[in-house]
């Protein structure tokens, strides 16, 4: 059996390549979270409203799907935005499915945050020339199919 050990050509990660990828990706929330702290929202409420105001409103699995949040982990996560008026839920049609939406209030938030978050992409993609961007590109792309190419798709048939 191999030896975990560090990589020579880059000391400062961990021989776990999960380990390094939740730490880039704890980085790269950090980054964006910092960049929307003014306006109050955090990064995933700022993703979520931001999908209601893309995709107009949603049953509770749509935007489950769009938004790749496990329905458990959407609603704890939607709740502070029903609290703060930011998104409505309502009952659908006779199957009773939760419908949600973004709010005139959830709008206005939007709208002071939505500079914020465009900066902060001009800033990430700034600090990549255009053949890392490319790269980085297909790469998180390839590590979107690392559980086979319909990947949450096919744990989601699972269930």
């Amino acid at each position: 059996m191999k030896k975990n050990t560090r990589n020579e050509a880059f000391p400062e990660l961990a021989p776990c390549h999960c380990a390094n990828i939740r730490w880039m990706s704890r980085e790269v929330s950090r980054f964006y979270e910092n960049a929307l702290s003014e306006s109050g929202l955090k990064l995933t409420q700022y993703a979520l409203l931001s999908s209601l105001k893309f995709y107009g409103p949603l049953t509770m699995n749509a935007l489950s799907r769009v938004s790749r949040l496990e329905r458990t982990t959407l609603v704890r996560k939607l709740k502070p935005l029903q609290s703060e008026g930011f998104i409505r839920l309502s009952a659908r049609d006779a199957s009773n499915a939760n419908l949600v939406s973004v709010t005139d209030r959830g709008l206005a938030i939007l709208d002071r945050a939505e500079p914020l978050w465009n900066r902060a992409q001009a800033l990430f993609r700034e600090r990549f020339d255009a053949e890392e961007w490319a790269h980085f590109v297909r790469v998180l792309l390839k590590l979107s199919k690392i559980n086979g190419e319909n990947g949450a798709q096919d744990d989601e048939a699972r269930r």
